[in-house]
This record gives structure tokens, C-alpha cells and sequence, in this order.
């Protein structure tokens, strides 16, 4: 008998006791069987686990495009929503109309070259072309008029700016924008309206939009003046640094006048008529 064991040792096939064996091709051993885990229930378990996180990342990449869709259409949505009101603003009144449209984009310039993202950046020229929707709420014969207004007139001409804010505030994704729009005439020296805040404060949207609608007005007819030449429209606008205006909005919107970036973007409105937006 020790002759026979000794040749199968000799010849490679595994004494009895051995701890390695072969069970279908698989490697194991006395711990393992000892366990009582199977090594082929071990791979099953392993190609499971596999298959589920594949499927996993396949239900997370499907999840992210619906994600992806809803933002899209969102998107979509909230532009419709912000032209359709601007449309109406301009079939009221013509001259504010064309008026937001130029804010806009002058505003845009103005929030490129402040840094802002491209998020901040449509928040700023929704502002701008919104900034007057309150006006949808003043009387007519009070928007077209054009000899000087009375105390009681101007307290209601200056209350289109939270009219503003009453009218977008119930719109979903608009809550920033309406209380930009309310803010739009506060001054960074804290004397303007609604609320008199000042400084920092203010939005940035509402002293971007702010700069940007006084530039405007000043460039453009108005019933009570002509339009200023480029040069005095810079001076004036010099002048309310510091106290109207925010002086780094200021400074760059100067700037991209100046390089004539703005162009034609911040072409003047000949047809002005009534106290129109920007001087209110």
C-alpha cells in the first residue's frame, strides 16, 4: 500500500488530504469548504452584483436625461413666459417697449464683463427686459403724458416697480427676478424706492439694470428734453457715481460704451413718449 501511495505522489494526483481541490475548473480549499461557501455560488454572487450596478448606472444616466429634458423644457418655458409679458408691456406702450429691449442687451454686456455666470446672466436680462411691467398697472393718460406730473402723479408713477414685483412673484422660478424688478430704483446711496435699502443690498441684477436704463434714457427723446450727445449722457451718468449708481456697474458699463461694444445695442429711442421707464 505505501508502494501504491508513494507512486501516485510521484505520478502529481492529490493525496486524500490535500487542501487544494478542484471542484468544475475552481480553485479551493479545506477554509473554504470548511465554510460551507461554495466557490460557484461566490461567482454567482459576483456576476449579480456586476449585472446590478450595470443596471443601476443605465436607470442613473436614463434619470440624468429626464433631468436634462425637464430643465430644457423649464427653460424653454421660463423664456416663453418672460417674452410673452414683455410683449404685452410694448403692445401698452411702444416707447418702453423698445426701451426694455435695448436694457437688455446693454445689461448683458454689463454682466459678461462683471464675471457673472451664464445663469446670473439670464437672471440680469430678464430683469432688464421686465424691470418696467409694473407700468401695466398705471393709468394710460399717466404714462403718455407729457407736461410735468403733479406730487400725487409721481407717487403713483413710483409705484410700479412692487406692482411689478406683485404681478411675476406668483410665477414659479421668477421669485429673484420679481424682487429684482421691486429694487430697481433703490440707489446705492439708500435714497431711491420702494424701500430705501442702499449699497450692496440692493441686487446686483437691480444696479446692473439701473445703470443701464438711466444710460438709455439719457441717449433717447424725451418729451421734457432732447436726446444727449454720447459724451454728456457719460458725464451725467459721472455724476450719479457713488450715490445713484454702484460704482463698479458704472465702471463697466462706461467701458463697454467707451470700446463701443455696446454699439448699436444702446441705440437711442427718437419716438419716446410719456415719462417713459427710464426716468422713473
Amino acid at each position: 500500500e505505501a508502494s501504491k501511495l508513494a507512486s501516485c505522489e510521484s505520478c502529481g494526483a492529490p493525496r486524500l488530504g490535500d487542501a487544494r481541490l478542484q471542484v468544475n475548473g475552481v480553485n479551493t480549499d479545506n477554509e473554504t469548504m470548511e465554510s460551507g461557501e461554495s466557490p460557484v455560488g461566490a461567482n454567482a454572487d459576483a456576476f449579480d452584483a456586476a449585472q446590478s450596478l450595470r443596471e443601476g448606472e443605465r436607470s442613473l444616466a436614463l434619470a440624468l436625461d429626464a433631468v436634462r429634458e425637464d430643465a430644457e423644457r423649464a427653460a424653454s418655458a421660463y423664456r416663453a413666459v418672460v417674452r410673452s409679458l414683455a410683449m404685452a408691456l410694448a403692445a401698452r406702450d411702444g416707447y418702453t417697449g423698445a426701451h426694455s429691449d435695448i436694457v437688455q442687451n446693454l445689461a448683458g454686456v454689463v454682466a459678461r464683463r462683471l464675471g457673472l455666470t451664464a445663469e446670473e446672466i439670464d437672471e440680469v436680462e430678464a430683469v432688464a427686459l421686465l424691470h418696467d411691467i409694473g407700468k401695466l398697472g398705471i393709468p394710460d393718460d399717466l404714462l403718455r403724458k407729457t407736461t410735468p406730473l403733479t406730487p400725487t402723479e409721481w407717487e403713483l408713477m413710483r409705484s410700479h416697480p412692487a406692482i411689478g414685483e406683485r404681478i411675476l412673484e406668483p410665477l414659479p422660478g421668477f421669485e429673484r427676478i420679481a424682487a429684482a424688478v421691486r429694487h430697481e430704483h433703490e440707489r446705492w446711496d439708500g435714497e431711491g424706492y420702494p424701500d430705501r435699502i442702499a449699497g450692496e443690498s440692493i441686487p446686483l441684477a437691480s444696479r446692473i439694470v439701473l445703470a443701464c436704463d438711466a444710460f438709455h434714457a439719457l441717449v433717447s427723446d424725451r418729451p421734457y428734453r432732447s436726446a444727449l450727445g454720447l459724451e454728456a449722457a457719460i458725464a451725467e451718468l459721472e455724476l450719479g457715481v457713488g450715490t445713484q449708481f454702484d460704482p463698479v456697474v458704472v465702471e463697466a458699463l462706461l467701458a463697454a460704451v467707451r470700446e463701443e461694444e455696446a454699439g448699436s445695442i444702446a441705440a437711442p429711442v427718437r419716438a419716446g413718449r410719456g415719462v417713459g421707464a427710464a426716468s422713473t
